[in-house]
């Protein structure tokens, strides 16, 4: 151990080299193709039948008695009423248990330099600055819609120009309390609360976060260069992320297949269920066969349209953050947000 200590001491890489070489770039690859054995549920009650017959045997008269004797005790054990004395120690939830007024969270509506609309709800976090940074993505073309879920997880996946994936992930950890990045798709309400129009939608990129207070700086810092920065140009994280998503929706298809069949049934009823089809249905497994080819044979193409679709969402009227926190946490970051 003295030789890796005396590595590590001087400032030199000893795991990292390893790490690269053995898992990351390591091209080995293992396929395991799996049958069904048509035969199989039956040798196993075969083989259960033989063990309660050798068990049976070797039980005297008495011994089976008892075991008879045993099941039907159990039986009516099981078939019989709880008495009310049992039923009535089961907590219960009453009517007057239950508040007759809906809770209604804060929301004011303001607006930060430039424009940017900012929605802020005073609540009680213990110090805790609970952010969203939403982006239009209206305004995408609807051929790049099925590119968005490869778009955000590259944007928490591959790193910066300055940041590799990894010390990216160190220091989100080290600094705030989680950031992640998903889409929101919605069907916008009608006036009065009423149900609105088909053809609406509200579709937005959100990156979300929480920190402390005084780590609001370095999570709008670490938000800003995900969007601005993310590296984009990483066909093995790209190809990885289109694999894990073909296997995970083949693993949905035979589980819930009812799902998407109900899926691409709405799509033909609203905007919303359109977009959804394209996003998350069989038309968006369509989609992931012909990016992973692509980014397998052509990662230049595929790369463009990366590109494109930043500075397409990356978009000052497009913008809008979305803020929960302490009311004195709230004035203090809007200076910041500002920045931002």
């Amino acid at each position: 151990l003295a030789e890796p200590k005396t590595k590590l001491a001087s400032g030199e890489k000893v795991f990292e080299p390893l790490l690269a070489s053995l898992l990351v770039d390591n091209g080995h690859l293992a396929t395991i193709e799996m049958v069904p054995d048509a035969s199989l549920a039956e040798e196993w009650a075969a083989k259960e039948r033989s063990r309660l017959e050798a068990a049976k045997a070797a039980m005297g008269e008495e011994e089976l008695a008892d075991v008879i004797r045993s099941t039907a005790d159990l039986k009516r054990a099981q078939l019989a009423e709880d008495s009310a004395e049992d039923l009535a120690t089961i907590p219960r939830v009453g009517l007057a248990d239950l508040e007759a007024k809906v809770k209604e969270v804060p929301t004011d509506v303001s607006a930060l330099s430039g424009g940017v609309p900012l929605l802020t709800h005073p609540l009680p976090c213990a110090g805790v600055v609970y952010a969203d940074v939403l982006l239009d993505l209206q305004r995408l073309p609807v051929s790049e819609l099925p590119l968005l879920s490869l778009y955000a997880a590259l944007l928490t996946q591959a790193g910066t120009s300055e940041l590799d994936a990894t010390a990216l992930q160190r220091r989100i950890g080290a600094r705030t309390g989680g950031i992640d990045v998903g889409t929101k798709l919605e069907q916008p309400v009608g006036d009065s609360g009423a149900v609105g129009a088909p053809d609406g939608v509200v579709h937005k990129l959100v990156v979300r976060g929480k920190a402390v207070r005084d780590r609001l700086p370095d999570m709008l810092e670490l938000v800003h260069s995900m969007l601005t920065d993310a590296n984009l140009d990483a066909q093995p994280k790209a190809v990885e992320l289109l694999k894990e998503s073909k296997s995970r929706l083949e693993a949905a298809f035979l589980s819930s297949g009812n799902s998407f069949a109900g899926m691409r049934l709405s799509s033909r009823n609203t905007a919303v269920g359109y977009a959804t089809e394209l996003t998350s249905g069989v038309s968006y497994y369509e989609a992931i066969k012909e990016m992973l080819t692509t980014a397998q044979d052509d990662w230049p193409s595929l790369l463009a349209r990366l590109e494109r679709l930043r500075g397409t969402i990356n978009a000052r009227d497009g913008l809008m953050i979305n803020l929960t926190s302490d009311p004195d946490a709230i004035d203090g970051a809007k200076p910041q947000l500002d920045a931002f």
